[in-house]
């Protein structure tokens, strides 16, 4: 859990966010909840979304690699938030 925190904070201290937010329990998360969220920044302006990109990034190359798993979620938030990645 504390490289879990490590990494949000360093991810918090990165993005577009006027305000810091706790990192909320997994018993909090649910994937509607996810998924309302992307629709909610989907609209936000380009700058905010990429400069929430980067969070993410920086959130899941907090321990020096990524996953399989961990780039296709960031994949499927670039593509949420309608900045795609293309295939390598």
């Amino acid at each position: 859990m504390e490289t879990t925190e490590a990494a949000y904070r360093e991810a918090i201290a990165c993005s577009p966010a006027s305000k810091q937010y706790p990192l909320p329990a997994k018993a909090e998360l649910s994937l509607n909840k996810i998924a309302e969220a992307l629709s909610h920044l989907a609209l936000a302006a380009p700058p905010y979304r990429e400069k929430l990109l980067i969070a993410c990034e920086v959130t899941v190359q907090h321990d020096g690699r990524i996953t399989p798993v961990e780039n296709e979620l960031l994949r499927a938030i670039k593509q949420s938030l309608d900045c795609p990645t293309p295939l390598p």
